[in-house]
């Protein structure tokens, strides 16, 4: 009978988090996650990537014949940005299908403290300078691809013939991707 009832608790113990894991965070937590997903400026980072969809608007609004002036640019940005705001926080909008990833990696804690930083000046300098930042450090990283291929390419040939696997002779110098 012990060893049901020790059972019966040690799979209850292992079952209980999946389950509730499962079920989503509470209302709160949710709440929580999605005041660090504010600080952490993912919401100006999304309406950041409009400006795609502005010029295909944009694009409509001419052929419909419509000039497109300061005034149109603006009134079709102003919507733009409103629809993705709403798309963002609407009931089962894109921040609900974010919390449960955050949730599943932060505890309480974790998003209190994460948040806490965003929230301090130093979080807020970071937040208004990581659009300038991720595209300076893009284009850093992109430039960088074809070294880093070449140079895989050669090393990848170099151990596959080592291993008497590979290539028999060493390769003309490799261009473009792996």
């Amino acid at each position: 009978m012990f060893r049901i009832r020790f059972a019966a608790v040690l799979l209850a113990c292992l079952l209980l988090p999946t389950l509730a894991r499962a079920a989503g965070p509470t209302p709160e937590r949710a709440t929580n996650i999605k005041r660090l997903l504010v600080a952490t400026g993912i919401d100006t980072q999304m309406a950041a990537l409009l400006e795609g969809q502005v010029s295909q608007a944009l694009d409509k609004v001419e052929k419909d014949g419509i000039p497109v002036t300061p005034e149109v640019r603006g009134i079709v940005e102003r919507e733009l940005r409103a629809v993705v705001d709403e798309k963002m926080r609407e009931p089962g909008g894109i921040f609900d299908q974010i919390v449960p990833i955050y949730a599943d990696m932060l505890t309480d804690e974790e998003v209190k403290q994460y948040t806490a930083f965003y929230e301090s000046p130093l979080g807020g300098k970071i937040v208004a300078g990581e659009a300038k930042t991720a595209m300076r450090v893009g284009l850093i990283f992109l430039s960088g691809l074809g070294d880093v291929s070449n140079a895989a390419r050669t090393r990848i040939d170099a151990a596959l013939r080592q291993a008497g696997i590979g290539p028999k002779a060493a390769p003309a110098p490799a261009t473009g991707p792996i």
